[in-house]
């Protein structure tokens, strides 16, 4: 019995640190012919939805951004993008905020942000070469619709994702290209506020040294 035990045991502490079959961790300067499928949406969204254009001579479309923090307290970004009529169509997707973090990059298959559109184009869907790249410095992170698989005027991409260990961010940007150029817009600093139970915990703390001081007055 007790055999039997630990052999179920050793085996789940194998499944438990066993990596993920799926994922895609992006090493600074590297690529991946697939990217990682995201079925679920874990954690809490950090702060509201962020949206913006990304508009130049040959290029005019609009973006979302979502943040969301694990339990672990780790972050996890998300981000679509929409082609609007009058546009080329857009070859490449790139955020740059990734420095000094590890990245697990792909797209979303099952639960949505609030406010996302559902379906869309994937990246390199049917293309050749690398479906998602990352820079030498490590900082960006881009998805490649090339060979046939362009985000056309009247369509948007899934939900793409970066899952990572940063606890904080500084600012970055987000680019989109078509054949002939690019267009980025600049994202602020994801800092997240502490949780509502740690700000309790902190407030009873301060109560206590100002209780404290105050005892310590009147025995004076």
């Amino acid at each position: 019995m007790k055999r039997f035990v630990f052999l179920t045991l050793a085996m789940l502490g194998l499944m438990a640190t066993a990596p993920s079959a799926h994922a895609v961790m992006l090493a600074p300067g590297t690529g991946s012919p697939t990217d990682d499928l995201f079925n679920t949406l874990p954690g809490t969204q950090v702060g509201s939805t962020v949206s913006g254009t990304l508009t130049g001579i040959t290029i005019n479309a609009s973006f979302k951004e979502w943040v969301y923090r694990e339990s672990s307290g780790t972050l996890d970004f998300y981000y679509q993008i929409t082609v609007n009529r009058g546009s080329d169509a857009l070859e490449q997707v790139a955020v740059s905020i990734f420095t000094g973090t590890t990245t697990d990059v792909g797209h979303l298959t099952g639960p949505l942000p609030s406010g996302a559109l559902s379906g869309g184009v994937t990246p390199n869907a049917g293309g050749t070469g690398n479906v998602v790249t990352r820079s030498g410095s490590g900082a960006t992170v881009n998805y490649n619709f090339t060979g046939g698989t362009e985000i056309t005027p009247g369509t948007h991409t899934v939900v793409l994702g970066v899952r990572t260990n940063a606890t904080l961010t500084t600012a970055g940007f987000i680019s989109v290209q078509d054949n002939t150029s690019a267009v980025q817009v600049t994202l602020g600093p994801v800092n997240p506020t502490p949780e509502p139970s740690s700000m309790a915990i902190a407030g009873l703390g301060a109560l206590g040294l100002i209780g404290y001081g105050i005892r310590r007055r009147r025995g004076a």
